[in-house]
């Protein structure tokens, strides 16, 4: 935030403000010097009503009347297995935390409870990212909404969660170069009978729904046994990188046409999800998860508006 016009502390409200006012969803927003003290204010923000969601935590003198009076368990980064060690050498609360010598702190937690401390005391030592990191896998798995015992059904089921993995790849411009389909029963209810198996194969990298949909197919048939109740089922890909590359020397072009894909992610963009797509996912879809918690959609979603009646 630094070097932006105007006061921080009125931007943060005015944050919160819009936040609230388009989505309908209260937050609460803490800043400071470093990444740990604007957690903890976070924390401060959402704890203390009287807040009003806000905490700011820059002035040094707050930030040690907040120290004094707070455990260390609420720092961001001490787990509950720390907790116990820093009590058994009397550290307590967050101001005793930070007045340790850093050397005891280093016996403890090793370097990332020194710069941990470091980070408390006002000094930034872990550097924000201005530029996400290159995503390394995704997967897309869900629950049924009723057990799946048919093989047609879950293959229905593994087809859709390769549309909507293939779609994720191409809105980030990456390839797939590895892909893995697993399902499994209810292990809760292991007295119906307990199944969990999972089928990978390396592939040429695509981001091709089609392709995604054959080969997921096939790694489903190679795990799939009747008799079961399957309650879960997902589609993984790894190896990712950015489309277009060519992998190795001998990878052949692939045979499908990008043009199909442009076509068919800007129709759903255009006229909403799943306004077009392959058969093969279904048209009933009696696998489709339970969704009966669902937020209302009053903003995006014309049958969901709210209606206001006078009498």
């Amino acid at each position: 935030m630094t070097g932006l016009p105007g006061d921080l502390a009125e931007r943060c409200e005015v944050i919160r403000g819009r936040v609230e006012q388009i989505t309908k969803i209260p937050t609460c927003v803490g800043w400071g010097p470093t990444k740990a003290i604007a957690k903890l204010a976070n924390y401060i923000a959402k704890d203390r009503p009287e807040m009003e969601g806000l905490c700011d935590l820059t002035d040094e003198r707050t930030r040690m009347r907040f120290y004094r009076n707070l455990p260390v368990s609420e720092v961001w980064g001490i787990g509950r297995r720390l907790v116990p060690r820093l009590h058994d050498a009397g550290i307590r609360t967050i101001a005793q935390f930070v007045e340790v010598e850093p050397a005891q702190i280093r016996k403890i937690m090793a370097i990332t409870g020194v710069r941990l401390q470091a980070e408390l005391r006002g000094e930034s030592c872990l550097q924000l990212s201005e530029v996400a990191e290159q995503r390394k896998g995704l997967a897309c798995t869900r629950s049924f909404g009723q057990p799946i015992t048919i093989y047609g059904d879950m293959r229905e089921a593994i087809a859709g969660f390769a549309v909507r993995a293939s779609e994720k790849l191409r809105a980030e411009g990456m390839d797939a170069g590895h892909v893995s389909v697993f399902i499994q029963t209810n292990p809760h209810k292991r007295q119906d009978g307990w199944y969990s198996n999972q089928a990978a194969i390396t592939c040429a990298p695509t981001n091709n729904t089609l392709t995604l949909i054959a080969t997921a197919t096939r790694l489903l048939r190679a795990i799939w046994r009747d008799g079961y109740r399957y309650t879960k089922g997902g589609v993984l890909l790894n190896d990712l990188a950015p489309a277009g590359q060519q992998a190795s020397l001998f990878d052949a072009p692939e045979a499908q046409s990008p043009a199909l894909m442009d076509a068919m992610d800007s129709i759903n963009r255009r006229f909403g999800r799943e306004a077009i797509k392959p058969l093969s996912t279904g048209v009933e879809r009696a696998w489709r998860p339970r969704q009966g918690m669902l937020s209302s959609r009053f903003t995006t979603e014309f049958r969901e508006v709210m209606e206001a009646r006078s009498f």
